[in-house]
C-alpha cells in the first residue's frame, strides 16, 4: 500500500518505533481526509445541482399551473357575469313585453329609411340624407 517504512523509523531488533507509528498514521490520515474531502465536495455539488434543478422545475410549473388558473378564474367569472346579466336583460324584456300600457314610457327609435343604392345607403347610415 504505503511506501514500507525508513531504517531510522525502525528499533534495534527490526520493530517500527512507536512514534514514527504514530506519524506515519497521522500522515496517512490526513491524506485519507484530503481525498474524502475531494469526493464528498465533489458528490456534495452534483446532488446540490441536482436538487436545485429539480427545484426549479417544480417553481417553474408551479407558476405555470397558477397562471392557467387564474384565467380560467377570470373566464369564469366572464361568464357569470354575462350570464346574470342576460337573465335581468330577459326579464325586462319578458316584463315589458307582456305590460304593453308601459311602452308609450319607452323611448322608441325612429323608423329606419328605405335607400334605392347604395349610395343613398351609405348617406342614410351616416345620417346625412
Amino acid at each position: 500500500m504505503g511506501s514500507p517504512m525508513p531504517d531510522a523509523a525502525l528499533t534495534s531488533d527490526g520493530a517500527p518505533k512507536e512514534s514514527a507509528v504514530l506519524e506515519r498514521l497521522e500522515e496517512i490520515e490526513k491524506q485519507l481526509g484530503v481525498i474524502q474531502t475531494q469526493t464528498a465536495r465533489s458528490t456534495v455539488d452534483w446532488y446540490k445541482r441536482i436538487l436545485d434543478t429539480v427545484q426549479a422545475f417544480v417553481v417553474i410549473g408551479g407558476v405555470v399551473v397558477a397562471v392557467q388558473q387564474l384565467i380560467q378564474v377570470r373566464k369564469s367569472s366572464y361568464q357569470t357575469a354575462y350570464d346574470t346579466v342576460s337573465k335581468e336583460w330577459l326579464q325586462m324584456d319578458r316584463y315589458f313585453v307582456e305590460k304593453k300600457d308601459l311602452r308609450p314610457y319607452l323611448p322608441h327609435r325612429p323608423r329606419q329609411r328605405r335607400c334605392e343604392s347604395w349610395l343613398d345607403g351609405a348617406l342614410c347610415w351616416l345620417g346625412l340624407k
